[in-house]
């Protein structure tokens, strides 16, 4: 009986970036060496060159561009990993990331497809790396688990977007930490006279009415500013179409599956 062959998955990381970044830092003593043996850089982990644990990482840094490796035998430090281990304030750090989670050959694709649109959950994203992107079954929880971690580790999440307008997150990074503008206050009400602009003891009111009884409510704090304003403004062109879409699609499917 011919034994069934166990099919190939198409090459992931399989660690997120920051583990990635943590792999580097952990070899500092040695990364202006620029070369290292396996062996030497598993010893110093104190792990052998032969566990997952250990392969994961080298595949997975080398994806993200922190090192080059030669005949499964020496791993070389990239400037980007350089750039990591000993931070100068010359290097953005959140920029460097978003390279580096451009570079895998999956993501690429990925963001080819899904770029400044809705991400799919990540039951869904696993149906797709199978069927499209060539991850066999049994990596298919992993990869696309990892997709999103990292996504969402440097920023590239928004709103339920995938992005990397690093002014757009920049943005939401500001109104998050400032609080400065409530963005994500969106809530309903019923039996309520629309008004725009309506202002409150605490918020300014935008309010949008639908087809149905309920109003969609927009508010924005008092104490804010015209910078404030046009950086709501810059946030809402770009992110709310692609918002809506993926709203849109959640109630579809809410709808098919009632």
């Amino acid at each position: 009986m011919e034994k069934s062959k166990k099919l190939r998955s198409k090459e992931y990381p399989s660690c997120t970036l920051n583990e990635a970044i943590e792999f580097v830092i952990s070899l500092k003593d040695f990364v202006m060496l620029n070369s290292i043996s396996y062996e030497t850089a598993a010893k110093a982990l104190e792990l052998s060159v032969t566990t997952k644990s250990f392969k994961f990482k080298i595949s997975s840094a080398r994806q993200f561009g922190l090192i080059a490796t030669s005949s499964g035998e020496t791993l070389t430090f990239l400037d980007t990993a350089k750039a990591f281990v000993f931070p100068t304030e010359k290097v953005d750090l959140e920029q460097l990331k978003l390279q580096c989670f451009e570079n895998p050959r999956l993501y690429g694709e990925l963001l080819e497809l899904y770029r400044d649109k809705a991400i799919p959950k990540q039951h869904s994203l696993e149906n797709i790396l199978t069927t499209t992107f060539g991850i066999a079954p049994n990596a298919k929880e992993l990869a696309a688990k990892v997709f999103i971690e990292t996504a969402n580790e440097v920023g590239a999440i928004v709103g339920g977007i995938l992005t990397l307008d690093i002014q757009v997150n920049s943005i939401q990074d500001k109104v998050n930490d400032e609080e400065q503008a409530d963005l994500s206050t969106i809530t309903t009400t019923t039996n309520e006279e629309v008004y725009t602009n309506l202002q409150t003891p605490e918020n300014f009111k935008f309010m949008i009415p639908t087809l149905g009884s309920k109003t969609a409510t927009l508010l924005i704090p008092n104490e804010i500013n015209t910078k404030d304003i046009d950086f709501i403004n810059m946030f809402i062109q770009n992110m709310l179409p692609a918002f809506l879409e993926n709203l849109k699609n959640e109630i579809e499917i809410r709808q098919t599956t009632e």
